[in-house]
């Protein structure tokens, strides 16, 4: 028998022609299924601030990412871990759940797990704008939300007096702590390591942006002084 694997697959696959190869087709999916059915799997986990996620490999369905289990791996989701890490993640993981199931498939002895719908879960599609950082919100949610978008996804973004302002790496700072703040206002700089600015409980230090219609740089080459407010 032959099959049909979809990897990655961001778009619904057409009733007309999912009918055809319903029989076939072979899902693989990031995240451990009935978990984070739907859309963004690599990303929303890091902007939820999970610490583990998964692949699933199941059969094709005309339900989104409901299909019976083949296999399923866990993937332990580090504090130094982004998008593109975790996809790396994600794809050594497919490569070795084909290998371990292809014959499976061919001799008609894979898995066949049923999923549990009352467990189940749902992200919704992202879109580029979906990516705009509140500043108000805290340093924990902001970081995974810039770690959960960078390259090779779309990014977080702010704006620097009316210019689009792409955040692709940033880390926690502890440092001072302020009880008169304002969130997005550019606290320091400082040369060679990057630039702390205020969110809603305390401080993040930029590390590398990007300003619309420039390339990536260091954040202390382009925001190099005080009294700058990010929003």
């Amino acid at each position: 028998m032959d099959f049909i694997f979809a990897i990655k697959w961001r778009l619904l696959i057409d009733a007309v022609i999912l009918k055809k190869i319903q029989e076939s087709l072979i899902v693989f999916h990031a995240s451990l299924l009935p978990r984070y059915r739907g859309f963004a799997p690599v990303n929303w986990p890091l902007i939820n601030g999970e610490t583990k996620t998964g692949v699933t490999m199941f059969y094709g369905i005309d339900e989104v990412d409901a299909g019976d289990i083949i296999d399923q791996k866990e993937i332990v989701i580090e504090d130094s871990d982004n998008a593109a890490t975790l996809d790396k993640k994600v794809t050594a993981v497919v490569v070795k759940m084909l290998r371990e199931n292809l014959l499976k498939l061919r001799n008609g002895t894979a898995s066949r797990i049923t999923q549990d719908d009352s467990e189940a879960t749902y992200a919704i599609w992202r879109s580029p704008e979906d990516g705009q950082i509140n500043w108000n919100n805290s340093s924990t949610k902001i970081l995974n939300l810039i770690r959960g978008l960078t390259y090779p996804y779309p990014g977080a973004f702010t704006f620097l007096e009316g210019r689009k302002l792409m955040i692709w790496e940033a880390e926690r700072y502890d440092g001072r702590r302020y009880v008169g703040s304002i969130p997005g206002k550019v606290e320091s700089v400082i040369p060679g390591v990057g630039v702390n600015v205020l969110t809603g409980d305390g401080l993040i230090t930029l590390k590398s942006i990007q300003l619309d219609g420039d390339s990536r740089r260091p954040a202390f080459e382009i925001l190099r002084r005080l009294k700058i407010k990010l929003g």
